[in-house]
């Protein structure tokens, strides 16, 4: 006689949706842990009448794998409050909607625009703004897109491109072609806003504010598609309108003492979006595109949160960009040689880091190395491991914002040891907080903790602020070991993508820059164990070309004769350069080197000058001059630096 077992009906919620049997532990049972699955917990009891129940209501089941914990329990228990995102049951966060669809089911053209519009609502909101900003974001500019095509378009195209990014960032295949449609019915549909806009462009300018907020989420959306141009190009159009819209508003204030506080999220947006800008094209400012200097009065003012937020984070970011010198001594890797920042600055935006520190010590304890630094100064200790050891159950938002401090710090003190101040204890504190930020990265890169709000977690494909990418970078140019920077690379390989910033472009650069320092030590074939002090580093500017797939960087060493505390850049001769096409995140970039002889080295002195002389900072002067919102040049750029795919003549050309 054939035994049929019961069907458990009482195991955890993500079990019973993956269908499989549940070991019933509390609070979260171990098959779920085991799996390094997000368990959903446990159904709540609840009265029910007691009718006999329908048998097919009774053995009723989740849908498919993507229904969330609040849709089942939500039959039980009376909503409270607004709905918050959830995670799906394989930890992705897209939205649990009884309507998403099933791995491989294609959604018709009118689901999909409910699917993006509900992506957005519940992920890519709170993803991109602050809490005290979504009013603007998620009520006000929601409620007026229901009455503008182009507002609505908007809108469902960035939350469908969000959702596509997600599907192709997981490993089955079957979701990577399911985000690659999504990702086609999306960039359709943003198609479509730009016309829209186009069309209604002069009613658009009569609110300003709304068509500023739709050219900041029309940047985001070529954010998600790594395209600089044209995201770049939406940053300047939106600054440009901003621009009019704040001297209105100051005009029509009868006391001359503006406060543009409904201007406040499109401010904060703009400048979230402009400091992204200036990380990707370092060099030189473009007018439109460059965030206002800010005073970030809220770093502590505010009552100290209890997690690591967006705040704290933004705060520290605020920093770097409240005084244009200190910018460019943090992001562009030549200011710290020409030595035309002051000391004073310097130990000025010291004091602001630490007291930052100070302010939220309380959640990133991690921060208080001082012994650890004095000790190695004392004992001269130099030796780091790599890789670098990681830190325990620190959250990816905590792991970000503790590594943005230590770059910070390390930027600072690399640049007092090419000032001549203290220079040994300088660098040996430059090395220790490098190291720091590596660790860090280390911590983040190893893999998901458990996470109880989904808020905190920091997924690098829907990363459109400033991340990793670029704190990995400049830390890999001032590595004092090689095997610092393999590892660099390494990783920088395996994050891909954050935004506009690609992790290949980066890698890339860094491997030239190995290739160079090997050159500049006059044997391309040594295996360098280390490379020399700061001062005699090889450095290099990395300019991405006007189409924003094409890179070339420029790599200099100081002339045998000269000396870099006196003369700065002039001190430099040009090695040579390394052009590269970038593609879509997934083939490698093949640069090709060019090393100069020695007459072209002695005629290249590098300068400020010398790098707006060359094509392609030229080709952004050039480009920066259009200001306005423009179809054309929004469709070249948006077609120039969009790939959904590297096209089959592409795949084994290098340049």
């Amino acid at each position: 006689m054939r035994i049929v077992k019961e069907r458990s009906r009482t195991g955890c919620l993500s079990c019973r949706a993956r269908r499989i049997k549940c070991d019933e532990h509390k609070p979260t049972c171990k098959r779920c842990k085991t799996a390094n699955i997000n368990c959903a917990g446990y159904q709540q009891k609840r009265d029910v009448d007691l009718r006999p129940l329908h048998r097919a209501q009774a053995d009723a089941s989740p849908a498919s794998p993507s229904l969330s914990a609040a849709s089942a329990s939500a039959v039980s228990t009376p909503p409270a409050g607004p709905p918050v995102p959830q995670l799906r049951v394989d930890g992705i966060p897209l939205v649990g909607l009884p309507g998403n669809p099933r791995p491989g089911q294609r959604p018709t053209p009118g689901a999909r625009h409910v699917l993006g519009y509900h992506q957005l609502l519940f992920r890519t909101l709170p993803l991109l703004f602050p809490e005290e900003h979504l009013h603007f974001w998620r009520d006000e500019l929601c409620q007026v897109a229901w009455g503008s095509d182009y507002i609505y378009l908007t809108l469902a195209a960035l939350g469908s491109l969000h959702r596509a990014t997600l599907m192709m960032s997981m490993p089955e295949e079957i979701y990577q072609k399911g985000g690659l449609d999504t990702k086609i019915s999306a960039v359709q549909v943003y198609t479509q806003a730009l016309q829209e806009l186009s069309n209604q462009l002069d009613e658009a300018k009569r609110t300003p504010k709304l068509l500023v907020a739709v050219l900041c989420l029309m940047a985001y959306f070529e954010s998600f598609s790594g395209n600089i141009p044209a995201c770049m190009g939406h940053v300047q159009a939106a600054n440009y309108y901003l621009t009019f819209l704040a001297l209105a508003n100051t005009e029509s204030n009868a006391y001359g003492d503006i406060k543009n506080k409904g201007l406040a999220p499109l401010e904060s947006c703009l400048r979230s979006l402009g400091q992204t800008c200036r990380v990707a094209v370092p060099f030189p400012r473009l007018r439109g595109v460059s965030p206002k200097q800010i005073v970030p009065l809220s770093s502590f003012a505010t009552e100290a949160p209890s997690a690591v937020n967006m705040a704290v984070l933004q705060a520290l970011v605020d920093l770097v960009y409240a005084d244009a010198d200190i910018e460019e001594l943090v992001w562009n890797p030549l200011v710290a040689h020409s030595r035309r920042i002051s000391t004073a600055l310097i130990y000025n935006f010291q004091d602001k880091l630490l007291k930052w520190r100070d302010h939220n010590n309380h959640l990133l304890p991690e921060l208080d190395s001082d012994s650890a630094l004095k000790t190695l100064l004392t004992y001269k200790w130099e030796k780091f491991p790599v890789p670098p050891p990681e830190y325990s159950a620190i959250s990816p938002r905590a792991c970000l914002a503790a590594a943005h401090y230590s770059f910070y710090m390390a930027r600072m003190k690399w640049a007092l040891h090419l000032l001549g101040e203290d220079k040994e204890t300088n660098e040996i504190s430059a090395k220790f907080y490098f190291y720091e930020t590596m660790r860090f990265a280390a911590t983040h890169a190893s893999g998901p903790i458990d996470i109880k709000d989904p808020q905190d977690s920091y997924i690098p494909c829907e990363a459109l602020k400033i991340g990793f990418l670029p704190l990995l970078h400049i830390t890999g140019l001032c590595s004092p070991e090689p095997s610092w920077l393999r590892w660099i690379m390494n990783l920088c390989e395996h994050i891909e993508q954050e935004g506009i910033l690609k992790g290949h472009t980066f890698a890339t650069n860094l491997r030239c820059l190995q290739t160079f320092e090997m050159y500049g030590q006059g044997d391309t074939s040594a295996m360098l164990e280390r490379f020399p002090n700061p001062a005699n580093r090889v450095v290099c500017q990395l300019i991405p070309e006007t189409d924003g797939r094409h890179f070339i960087s420029y790599f200099a060493r100081p002339r045998p004769d000269s000396d870099t505390s006196i003369d700065g850049l002039a001190a430099y001769q040009i090695l040579g350069h390394a052009r590269w096409r970038c593609y879509f995140g997934e083939h490698p970039c093949n640069p090709e080197i060019e090393l100069y002889d020695e007459k072209r080295m002695a005629m290249e002195t590098l300068s400020t000058e010398l790098l707006l002389s060359k094509r392609a900072v030229v080709n952004w002067t050039v480009w920066s001059t259009h200001a306005e919102f423009n179809m054309s040049r929004a469709i070249r750029d948006h077609i120039n630096g969009t790939r959904l795919l590297p096209p089959p003549d592409e795949m084994q050309v290098a340049i």
